[in-house]
């Protein structure tokens, strides 16, 4: 069992879709993880925080909005 694996809280991965990290290992990456999500934002560099801060936070806000 990886790390990755072993988190036990839920998760959530936001990357740029034109980040370094392909959109099909982040896929996979959830995928191994149940109850991660993922979301992508368009039009956003590495730094997907300082890039597009108005879509970062609605991610950020609408994830922790969905936990119980």
């Amino acid at each position: 069992m990886s790390e990755w694996e072993r988190i036990s809280c839920p998760t959530l991965i936001v990357r740029s879709a034109d980040g370094t990290i392909e959109a099909a290992d982040a896929r996979l990456t959830i995928e191994r993880l149940p109850g991660s999500q993922l979301v992508e934002i368009a039009d956003a560099g590495h730094d997907v925080h300082l890039n597009r801060p108005t879509e970062w936070r609605q991610a950020v806000e609408a994830f922790l909005g969905g936990l119980q």
